[in-house]
């Protein structure tokens, strides 16, 4: 697997990223990030990549903060977005994926 900051050197690396890392990378799981803001950038990303954001702890929910829904610019709409109480929780559900 491929770390920040390494480089990639073969286009067979290149095609092995651009097949496993989507298989991988079906969830963002925000836990506990203060910022509304960041939470709005981070769901309008998920949203390009065709993620799945999972909410947990004190981080705003696009659901019910309008500073979130005013960020992620109608993202919200359409990413498939769940709160969980636990970190714990939200890794487990999204195991099964």
């Amino acid at each position: 697997m491929f770390f920040s900051g390494e480089t990639i050197k073969t286009i067979e690396e290149i095609r092995f990223i651009s097949f496993v890392l989507p298989q991988i990378m079906k969830v963002v799981i925000l836990e506990n990030v203060r910022s509304a803001y960041n939470v709005g950038n981070i769901v309008r990303t998920a949203d390009a990549l065709g993620r799945k954001v999972r909410i947990v702890g004190y981080t705003p929910s696009p659901l019910d903060h309008p500073k979130v829904r005013k960020t992620s610019l109608g993202a919200e709409e359409t990413t498939d977005i769940q709160q969980f109480n636990s970190t714990h929780e939200a890794i487990q559900k999204a195991k099964e994926l």
